[in-house]
């Protein structure tokens, strides 16, 4: 079943309607719904469909043969051209007549396993593809640092023969509920947590088990789907997948400045940059300073793909009691770690509808994120769970993640802290997954800060 991505499926559309040559450079993480998005989009319209595969050129141009005969035919033997030159110009010919759609999916192990094959493709724009109007070329790869240097580039062949380009990321929390019918909101905002809205982790959800069998079933059993996920495409990705892996489970861990990480892996900084930048390259890591960005070099480096930081903080260790079948066991110990856990991507599903709401808000922000910083006075590190600022005014946000009611106490220290960051114009919201005591609720109208509870954030 596909769901949402109707802002992309309407770029693509835009694209196909055009009168001239488009190509179309689309990338992202691995299970994100690349391949998912551009068969729906060409479903029902003529189509070259071609594959990349971890072979020779051989293979790739045998495959790419096949795909452009399958375009006119459904079967039969197919003609395999003695170059990628000869089929490349075979699909100028095709397209001379008609309109036509022609997509290389993982294009980066095409271009690995012929490296000249970026810059015959780029003969072909430049000689052919550019002089038609008929053709909707996509170029699509998980590679997301191949894609972005390799074929975006200064130094690509294809350089400037792109006209558009989109990167996939996964769903927000808004989005997930299209994949459910019964699900509860806490349930929905859990599935979110475990599976960072990537759409193929999310459809390995069952809504007819509870929250604790699906967990169990993916991450908490040896034969589940997600058991082994954030290891087996650090393999496919990277070349020493131990050290990324000790890596991102000392971040995972709470270990996000780069002292605590050198002390943690036993590494200079130097050696370990390196390693960093490619991890933030796939999108596994995040480099963050507080906002508003003042300049400051408070950094810290974060695990931002929500799976990877889930898996890191709940499988690891329990894998004794996964190895030897106890699955239920393993998720009652890992439950605190998920509580706590949850409190972080409530902050990112407060983030995920002030960008829903973003029209309705009192200030039309250009940063948005969490604060840190140091209370001069008390002489200690305060934090802030988001500010959205346009520089000149600024919301401040509290998001609490349990049951018991917000107390006023809550709303005098968002405020106290706020006052740390210089700011003409300041507004407060109060995020509860639960609800508010009658004296928070008083306070609030006093102090003018808004409060919402997660029942209205869905509604």
């Amino acid at each position: 079943m596909f769901v949402g991505r109707e802002r992309e499926l309407g770029i693509l559309e835009q694209c196909y309607q055009s009168e001239k040559f488009e190509c179309l450079i689309l990338y992202g993480r691995r299970r994100v719904g690349k391949t998912a998005l551009i068969r729906e989009f060409v479903r029902h319209r003529r189509c070259i469909f071609f594959t990349g595969i971890e072979s020779t050129a051989d293979d790739n141009l045998n495959m790419l043969s096949q795909s452009i005969w399958l375009c006119d035919h459904e079967d039969g033997a197919w003609p395999i051209y003695p170059s990628f030159d000869a089929a490349f110009k075979a699909i100028a010919d095709i397209c001379s007549k008609q309109k036509l759609i022609v997509v290389l999916d993982e294009y980066p192990y095409l271009a690995k396993s012929y490296p000249a094959v970026s810059s015959i493709l780029q003969k072909a724009i430049d000689l052919y593809y550019q002089l038609q109007g008929n053709l909707t070329l996509i170029l699509c790869g998980s590679s997301m640092s191949f894609m972005e240097h390799q074929v975006m580039g200064y130094q690509s062949p294809l350089y400037g023969r792109r006209t558009v380009q989109l990167k996939l990321g996964p769903f927000n929390f808004f989005e997930v509920p299209a994949f459910f019918t019964t699900l509860s909101p806490e349930s929905m905002a859990i599935v979110y947590g475990a599976t960072g809205g990537i759409p193929k982790y999310i459809q390995c959800f069952d809504e007819n088990k509870s929250i604790r069998e699906n967990l169990c079933d993916q991450f908490f059993s040896s034969s589940g789907y997600l058991y082994e996920e954030p290891s087996n495409l650090l393999k496919q990705e990277l070349r020493e997948p131990a050290i990324y892996h000790a890596m991102t489970r000392a971040m995972a861990s709470g270990h996000t400045k780069m002292s605590e990480l050198c002390n943690a892996l036993g590494m200079s900084s130097s050696s370990l940059s390196p390693y960093l930048s490619r991890l933030q390259e796939l999108g596994i890591v995040q480099k963050k300073s507080p906002v508003p960005a003042t300049g400051s070099k408070k950094c810290i480096y974060e695990v931002s793909d929500m799976m990877f930081k889930f898996w890191y903080l709940v499988v690891p260790g329990q894998n004794n009691l996964i190895q030897r079948g106890f699955s239920d066991r393993a998720y009652t110990n890992a439950v605190p770690a998920l509580e706590t856990y949850m409190g972080k991507v409530f902050e990112q599903i407060c983030i995920d509808y002030m960008w829903k709401e973003y029209d309705n808000l009192p200030v039309q922000f250009t940063e948005i994120g969490a604060w840190w910083g140091s209370n001069r006075t008390k002489k200690q590190t305060e934090e802030i769970d988001i500010v959205a600022t346009d520089g000149n005014s600024a919301i401040f946000c509290e998001c609490k993640w349990r049951s018991k009611p917000i107390t006023e106490e809550i709303l005098q220290t968002l405020i106290e802290r706020s006052m740390l960051i210089e700011m003409e114009h300041r507004y407060y919201i109060v995020f509860s997954k639960s609800t508010f005591s009658q004296e928070c609720r008083k306070a609030a109208k006093r102090l003018g800060v808004q409060l919402i509870r997660f029942s209205e954030m869905i509604q």
